[in-house]
């Protein structure tokens, strides 16, 4: 089910920038790129900001859906992501809060703080989808790379094993084309 959470935000996202697209400019101007890579960092932290709130959601539903009565009524029922959706888009609506308005801003769209109630549901339906939605949207934005990490985790592992001092380890992760 968090597959098709992930596809729906996607497909929203890529629908929504086509809708705002624009003609591409042949060379951006030093100051131009100087400000993407702020944007990239102002997205970062609002993805930041959603990731923490999906793993505070993710922490508050368990003792739910641990719960001996849940467990027993509706444990395999598809009972989980419509009370987990409906109890995120509750709070979300309540604090006025909305992922698209930042985003679109940063991109250079500006909305204000215009809260709408298709974004609100959007941004429960990420949110109820976890931090593992949050993360694919991470590295699809390559501000994390699971394969690099899982690289690094494998040689230092090896190097516990052979008891390799730290320095063989730098050795062995750059020569394998692993940098930083």
């Amino acid at each position: 089910m968090k597959s098709y959470l992930l596809i729906t935000v996607l497909l929203l996202s890529f629908a929504s920038s086509m809708a705002f697209a624009q003609a591409p400019q042949e060379q951006p101007p030093a100051s131009q790129t100087e400000g993407q890579a702020g944007a990239l960092d102002e997205i970062g932290k609002i993805l930041l900001m959603y990731l923490i709130l999906a793993m505070v959601f993710e922490a508050a539903l368990t003792p739910i859906f641990s719960w001996r009565v849940f467990l027993e009524r509706f444990d395999g029922k598809g009972y989980k992501v419509p009370v987990a959706v409906i109890i995120v888009f509750l709070v979300l609506w309540k604090y006025d809060l909305d992922i698209f308005p930042k985003l679109l801003t940063i991109l250079g769209y500006p909305m204000g703080s215009k809260v709408s109630l298709a974004g609100q549901i959007v941004t429960a339906l990420l949110i109820a989808g976890g931090s593992d939605g949050v993360l694919q949207i991470f590295t699809k934005l390559g501000i994390r790379n699971p394969l690099a990490l899982k690289k690094k985790a494998g040689a230092a592992q090896r190097s516990l094993a052979e008891k390799k001092p730290p320095s063989a380890l730098l050795k062995e992760l750059s020569t394998n084309g692993f940098e930083n």
